[in-house]
């Protein structure tokens, strides 16, 4: 069951941004938590992270149960949380 989203950007990054804008208002059932990659190296290192923007689906127990690179709607997102959920 799908428990948070990690958002990873960048300022700096176009995509990112677009993305940010994207999600703005989200009213999702799991909160998003966002986080910059230049600020959380350490969570880039656990998670893998290789290209922005990464969001990364964890379940109760923060173990990670699906992600996506790269630009996404809301309405994309959703649905991925629907299917993960069952």
């Amino acid at each position: 069951m799908v428990n948070k989203i990690l958002k990873i950007s960048a300022a700096w990054c176009g995509p990112c941004r677009q993305l940010k804008k994207e999600l703005e208002g989200w009213d999702g059932d799991v909160p998003i938590l966002e986080f910059d990659a230049d600020e959380n190296e350490k969570l880039c290192n656990d998670f893998n992270i290789r290209s922005i923007p990464t969001i990364i689906i964890l379940d109760e127990n923060d173990n990670e149960i699906g992600r996506k690179v790269g630009m996404i709607t809301k309405s994309e997102l959703q649905n991925y949380i629907n299917t993960l959920n069952g």
